[in-house]
């Protein structure tokens, strides 16, 4: 069965409903009589998909319904709107459009087939099609039932824009084992409630003169599957109305891994992004991403590597680990105990790039960094935590690239060299010297 819900400029009711009440109306008892109490009584917010079925559920508002004075999702006093999404079998897509506090306890630990996937979008490509009107009200839906496409983005005839997708699904590990049967049981009540995921996101925009978007997330418990990019929407728009088009859009996330939580999956955003991740202790971090570049990386409060856990599978170390080497080429995933790294044939070696690009420009002209206030917040920050990766000193050089750039040897580097001097410069090919051994 397929269940399609659309809710424009209006509430779903979240499951803390009477948290986000007592906060935004700053005290324990409503005026009209409707007291605490008797909202606390209304069940509301939960979804459950089963038998193999789809749910297709969009959110999308103009503005955050529930208005609440707090600045970051790290305040304790943040309320986010709550919702329980129950995966147990089959497809569930969510979209949610426009700057929302909005959050999720996710079930799907049982679901080893289908998937569950979370749109956060800032536009879609059915705005400003018909008439002018269409651009000042962004939430117009032209609803088509029968075009779904999450790989592509769409979901009920609307491709999503400007923000990013998160995707839940199972991998297989080496022997086509399970991730989920096999590692699950290691975030056992990490997250809140009885999933295995809490999610939370707060997505604020910038004026139309930076042309900026920041999604914070955190995450709490297991977050299985793939995070990739949502297309712009900006030029679309502008070329079929003929809008002034402004400079390309900045994409901030604030990404917060708690404590004993992980992200296991690969990680393909914008171009023009700027990612700081802070991973708490005992979290971990495993992406098999060609070329990830996070402005900044910090690793929080740990209490140092326990050497004596090294040996374990990497889910049952209290370590914080960041891991690029031991997701395989195809998806699956091979640990120290079931399975190998392919040490013969991998020659696609991936690339980890920490700090902002004007950090990396100084360091080489040779530059002298000036420390401030916020260059001390970029790059790497603290320490305590445990980095992967693969080594193979035999790569063929003639297929090896580092971050999708191909290998080079000393003489073919001179050549090249040779030939752009001859071009004038006019050979802008990306390569590098030196040989391809490890990530």
């Amino acid at each position: 069965s397929i269940n399609n819900i659309i809710f424009e400029n209006s509430i779903w009711i979240p499951t803390n409903i009477a948290e986000l009440v007592k906060k935004t109306e700053g005290k324990d008892t409503l005026d009209n009589g409707n007291g605490l109490e008797q909202i606390k009584k209304v069940s509301s917010g939960n979804l459950v998909n089963s038998d193999n079925g789809t749910t297709n559920i969009v959110l999308r508002q103009d503005k955050s319904p529930f208005e609440i004075s707090t600045t970051t999702l790290d305040n304790k006093s943040q309320v986010v709107a709550m919702y329980n999404v129950d995966n147990e079998s089959g497809n569930v897509n969510i979209v949610m459009q426009g700057p929302l506090s909005i959050g999720a306890n996710v079930t799907y630990a049982n679901n080893t087939n289908g998937a569950t996937t979370f749109i956060f979008a800032n536009s879609n490509d059915g705005e400003g099609l018909e008439t002018k009107k269409s651009i000042d009200n962004r939430f117009i839906h032209p609803l088509d039932p029968n075009s779904t496409n999450v790989t592509k983005d769409m979901v009920l005839g609307v491709t999503y824009q400007d923000g990013v997708k998160l995707t839940l699904k199972d991998k297989s590990i080496s022997r086509n084992n399970s991730f989920l049967k096999t590692y699950a049981h290691y975030f056992k009540g990490v997250a809140e409630g009885k999933g295995l995921l809490t999610l939370k996101t707060n997505r604020s925009n910038g004026s139309n003169k930076d042309s900026t978007q920041t999604d914070t997330i955190t995450i709490k418990g297991l977050a299985l599957g793939s995070i990739s990019e949502l297309s712009s929407g900006a030029k679309g728009n502008a070329e079929k109305e003929n809008l002034k088009k402004t400079e390309a859009t900045t994409y901030n996330y604030n990404v917060t891994l708690d404590s004993k939580s992980a992200f296991v999956g690969d990680i393909t955003l914008q171009e023009k992004s700027n990612v700081k991740l802070t991973m708490n202790e005992g979290s971990k971090l495993l992406t098999d991403s060609e070329h990830l570049k996070i402005d900044t990386l910090t690793i929080g409060d740990t209490k140092g590597v326990k050497v004596g856990e090294l040996l374990l599978n990497t889910f049952a170390q209290s370590n914080t680990i960041i891991d690029i080497a031991t997701i395989n080429s195809n998806g699956s995933l091979a640990t120290n105990n079931n399975g190998s790294l392919n040490p013969g044939t991998r020659t696609k070696f991936r690339l980890l790039e920490i700090g902002s690009q004007a950090q990396q420009q100084e360091l080489e002209k040779g530059q002298k960094q000036v420390e401030t206030a916020e260059s001390g917040k970029n790059g790497l920050q603290g320490d305590g935590a445990l980095f992967r990766v693969y080594v193979n000193d035999k790569a063929n050089q003639s297929s090896a690239t580092l971050g999708k750039i191909r290998a080079q040897t000393s003489s073919q580097n001179n050549q090249t060299q040779q030939t752009i001097a001859m071009q004038n410069g006019a050979n802008n090919s990306q390569s590098t010297n030196g040989q391809y051994g490890h990530l």
